[in-house]
């Protein structure tokens, strides 16, 4: 495999997880424009990784324009620029999302024709998996960040306001975040991982192999994401399905022995009174949403349900301000009935080039991360999951005849 190829796929995958909105720390400083706080950190390393690859990976790239793709791609461009100045997010999110489908197609390109770069691919993902998942269970250990600013960490502890934390007995605990936004996130990468490390085909020793599962699973359990239990879960009942559960013994048996451990921090995301605040900003938002789609079903614009919430709830406090925690609500009410329904038949086209038990794993990953949160769409962080999901399920599976080389 040519070193391009790999360097594009390094950057490509590392794009969801760095972002320079916490190397430079508050982007507010630099004025009270709310381009350079949105904007800045999003055309970051993350578009800059993208324009990379797509260089790399020049000829790739290339066939993937089509004329249908380029039409449509011209199409999109033309509206994004002609959007009003005060739609200055709307087009710069436009312009991203091209940015990171384009190359999302021009890697699918490479990985489907060529199987050493699919487990190359895969186990990057399970590298870096490995490596935000040790980041986030110190940073649990320690409750405070760990100065790694240059990978886009942000600078935490139990008293930062805005940072995801658990209540047990009035004692607050921060919730590990690796180099991400927020713990969710973090949860989310770590299911990706979790999800290449039972799908690759390696050499590696099956000891080795589930010393990895178990810290993937424990830094999934301490991220206290529920909807990355729930992927976990799923994915997880899948695989022992095809492999077997005798090899998933060891590292289930130790994580069921941590969450008996830590059994009333781990309780607690169950009980609906511990954060009633959250509850009222969530209860917000999906009102609106289910709202807005009655009231206006042509939609209210892409990237407009925050100013859009904010004419119809001028007096709630900053916080309550929020997308809706639902990736389809959110969706639905920004692009209109006609325009989610065409997404979703685009989606599904797509699907249909997937194997049974690969497109069955994509969907649910997806259900399960987005039906609960919202950053599979609304961050760079986000969309470069959501773009993992769809490229780890073009990869071969491993089958039950393969297990003694795997797990």
């Amino acid at each position: 495999m040519p070193f391009r190829t790999k360097l594009a796929i390094l950057l490509w995958v590392s794009a969801a997880t760095i972002s320079l909105r916490y190397v430079f720390g508050d982007l507010q400083t630099f004025g009270e424009q709310q381009y350079l706080e949105y904007i800045t950190p999003y055309i970051s390393y993350f578009s800059l990784a993208h324009i990379l690859v797509l260089a790399l990976l020049y000829k790739s790239a290339r066939s993937v324009l089509s004329g249908r793709t380029a039409a449509i791609a011209l199409l999109i461009s033309t509206i994004a620029l002609s959007a009003p100045g005060d739609l200055l997010l709307t087009r710069w999110w436009l312009a991203i999302i091209l940015l990171w489908a384009w190359s999302l197609a021009t890697l699918h390109r490479e990985i489907i024709h060529k199987s050493s770069t699919g487990d190359y691919f895969l186990h990057i993902i399970i590298i870096l998996g490995l490596v935000e998942a040790l980041i986030g269970l110190t940073q649990y250990a320690l409750q405070h960040s760990l100065g790694l600013s240059l990978l886009g960490e942000p600078v935490a502890n139990v008293e930062t306001l805005g940072v995801a934390k658990v209540v047990v007995s009035g004692v607050k605990m921060l919730r590990p975040f690796g180099t991400f936004a927020h713990a969710n996130v973090f949860g989310g990468f770590i299911v990706v991982s979790i999800l290449a490390l039972l799908s690759q085909r390696s050499a590696l020793s099956r000891t080795v192999q589930q010393i990895t599962l178990g810290i993937l699973l424990f830094g999934v359990l301490f991220s206290y994401s529920r909807s990355a239990w729930i992927a976990t879960v799923l994915i997880c009942a899948i695989f022992m399905a095809k492999l077997g559960w005798r090899s998933f013994a060891a590292p289930i048996a130790t994580l069921l022995i941590a969450a008996a451990l830590f059994f009333p921090p781990l309780f607690s995301r169950f009980e609906l009174n511990q954060n009633p605040q959250q509850l009222d900003v969530r209860a917000l938002s999906t009102g609106y949403a289910l709202e807005s789609i009655v009231e206006s079903p042509l939609g209210l614009g892409f990237r407009q349900f925050i100013p859009r919430l904010l004419d119809a709830y001028p007096d709630q406090r900053d916080y309550y301000y929020q997308p809706a925690h639902n990736v389809a609500l959110l969706l639905a009410s920004e692009l209109g009935i006609f325009g989610f329904v065409l997404l979703i038949v685009i989606v599904a086209g797509l699907l249909r080039r997937y194997r049974a038990t690969s497109m069955a794993i994509v969907v649910l990953l997806v259900l399960s991360l987005g039906s609960f949160d919202h950053y599979l769409v609304t961050l760079p962080q986000g969309l470069g999951i959501l773009g993992l999901i769809f490229l780890v399920g073009l990869v071969p599976r491993v089958t039950a005849t393969q297990s003694d080389q795997t797990f």
